[in-house]
């Protein structure tokens, strides 16, 4: 009788270690997965590439205008949120913006790094003193020539106590070579446009709002809202999903082309 009781006991203990077991797992793993997703463990899962779409411009900042009143502000986010649905089923999309709000340059590119993008596409559209002026254009990060002054201070290395750390105002210069594959491809994508239309073109200029960006970027600049038909024309939604579906198709190319 004795022995009986004594076994029934080790059972109850062993049940009672399994349960607490199996609480304190579940509790574990509940909490690393709620941590892993804000960010506290200094990871992020990727399932999918990362793409982080700048829609140019917001709130006091209105951009360029059209003659008809049309901002930039207001069609870089349309066709932001446009060109996030057409991504959605193949990347993770974040929008460096995601309503009517001002935002500075260097916030644009930190809220990509933050995420940890493998990809920054600037939206935004041009504006010129001649309304005759229209086309698209592709541009990547060049960097600026560098003055006997600066080069002085680059020839004395970094810091004392920054070693081996890039600046962050010059992290895109990692990344030029695949920012302009990626523009090139881009452009490719804009060939098929109308006659009247003038080539999409390829620029690298010294962008700031590329400039701290740590992953290939490019800005892209759609048409020209000083131009009366192509104002019309990104008033349009259609020509809008059309300019995202190009633009999709390119980054598909992209990843696949890529060193």
């Amino acid at each position: 009788m004795e022995k009986k009781n004594q076994s029934q006991m080790h059972r109850q203990k062993f049940l009672t270690l399994l349960k607490t077991g199996i609480i304190l797992s579940a509790a574990l793993l509940l909490w690393t997965t709620v941590q892993a997703q804000s960010g506290w463990l200094g990871f992020r899962r990727k399932i999918k590439p990362v793409i982080a779409v700048d829609p140019g411009h917001g709130g006091h900042d209105t951009g360029s205008r059209g003659a008809a009143g049309t901002l930039e502000k207001n069609v870089t986010l349309a066709l932001a949120r446009i060109l996030s649905s057409e991504l959605g089923d193949r990347y993770q999309v974040i929008l460096t913006r995601a309503d009517d709000y001002a935002m500075d340059i260097s916030n644009r590119a930190a809220e990509a790094n933050r995420n940890g993008a493998d990809l920054l596409i600037s939206l935004h559209a041009a504006g010129s003193f001649r309304f005759q002026v229209s086309g698209t254009a592709f541009c990547y990060y060049q960097a600026p020539p560098i003055n006997n002054s600066e080069e002085r201070t680059e020839s004395k290395g970094p810091s004392p106590g920054k070693e081996g750390q890039v600046p962050w105002e010059k992290l895109q210069r990692t990344h030029c070579k695949t920012g302009k594959l990626l523009a090139e491809i881009l452009q490719k994508e804009f060939k098929d446009q109308t006659p009247e239309t003038p080539p999409a073109r390829v620029l690298g200029l010294p962008l700031a709002t590329l400039a701290g960006a740590d992953m290939p970027a490019v800005l892209v600049e759609i048409g020209y809202l000083t131009n009366p038909p192509e104002e019309l024309k990104l008033c349009d939604d259609q020509y809008l999903t059309v300019l995202a579906q190009k633009i999709g198709n390119g980054i598909d190319r992209f990843f696949l082309q890529k060193p």
